[in-house]
């Protein structure tokens, strides 16, 4: 008790000091780690993930943290981690505040989250779930509070969180929805995450240092799910961006964006074998953009749109 109260008139005197001296623990990509100042999040502090798409990963990245959180994220939930992590972990359990009914308990067990240390609470509304957020984040002896959120959190409620887990150091790991993060928030980490289309030759994994590690084939996955996680400007020097691929057992790993990006530069272009550039579907892009001009010039036109009738033939008089 005496050495918290001694780190929390340190931090008000020196806020670096609290940077510095605070645990922390792994996402699970050592990309996404990188971003971070020490190489990780810091406990006692929200993060998010915002769900830009609907199934994008943003959940099962933020239960992929829980688990490095609870020290039971195997090693191969961090194949780009190369040495033994040297993030602090935590023997409580992991709160779950359920306002949703979106929580899915086998997809945690899948990431590495014992299904015995999850405390699974169901609220059914807004009172109820802020409450017990409060109360489960001041509480020293819970590992990590997990919570997917279907509506947005007002300035009081967003501080009162924040608050709750500076006081305990308890991680909160928080799923958004996209229109959350177009609003100001107090987490120390927020990450945007959708779901993007990928081909097989995209697929490729960031090599790893160590030269004993056998390769990775991910393009053995069939149902193989790319994520890419990007992190505002206003939290970094600049704007960082990832894709990371998961695979139908929760696997996370590391790709090479390269491959993405060029495909987002020219997406209509290829190689083709002499080693040219050509571009596809030529003709028929032309033949759209002639039926275009030719609808905007009927258009311009009022008088072309009326329906033309036949001339009528002049009546002739009756002979008498």
């Amino acid at each position: 008790m005496l050495q918290k109260l001694r780190r929390q008139t340190e931090a008000i005197s020196d806020p670096l000091v609290t940077t510095n001296s605070t645990p922390r623990f792994s996402t699970g990509s050592s990309a996404l780690d990188s971003w971070l100042p020490g190489g990780g999040m810091r406990r006692g502090t929200i993060n998010e993930w915002i769900a830009e798409t609907e199934g994008g990963g943003a959940g099962t990245l933020s239960l992929l943290a829980a688990a490095q959180m609870l020290g039971t994220a195997p090693q191969r939930h961090s194949p780009n981690h190369d040495h033994p992590p040297t993030h602090a972990h935590h023997d409580g359990p992991m709160i779950v505040v359920d306002p949703g009914g979106h929580f899915h308990a086998p997809a945690a067990v899948a990431c590495g989250i014992p299904a015995e240390r999850i405390v699974w609470c169901r609220v059914t509304n807004r009172r109820d779930a802020v409450w017990t957020l409060d109360q489960a984040l001041r509480c020293g002896s819970v590992a990590a509070v997990w919570s997917m959120l279907p509506w947005n959190l007002n300035d009081r409620d967003a501080r009162r969180l924040q608050l709750a887990a500076e006081t305990g150091q308890t991680p909160g790991l928080l799923v958004r929805t996209a229109s959350a993060g177009r609003q100001p928030s107090f987490a120390s980490v927020r990450w945007h995450v959708r779901s993007v289309p990928a081909k097989p030759e995209q697929i490729v994994p960031l090599p790893r240092s160590r030269s004993a590690l056998p390769p990775i084939n991910l393009r053995r996955y069939r149902d193989l799910r790319v994520t890419h996680v990007t992190m505002p400007r206003a939290k970094t020097s600049v704007a960082r961006q990832a894709f990371l691929a998961v695979t139908p057992d929760a696997m996370l790993h590391d790709l090479d964006s390269r491959p993405f990006l060029a495909a987002r530069s020219n997406p209509v272009s290829h190689s083709n074998p002499a080693g040219d550039t050509a571009t596809t579907d030529t003709s028929t892009a032309n033949t759209h953009e002639k039926a275009a001009v030719h609808l905007a010039a009927q258009l311009a036109r009022p008088t072309s749109t009326r329906r033309e009738n036949p001339p009528r033939e002049p009546k002739r008089r009756a002979a008498g």
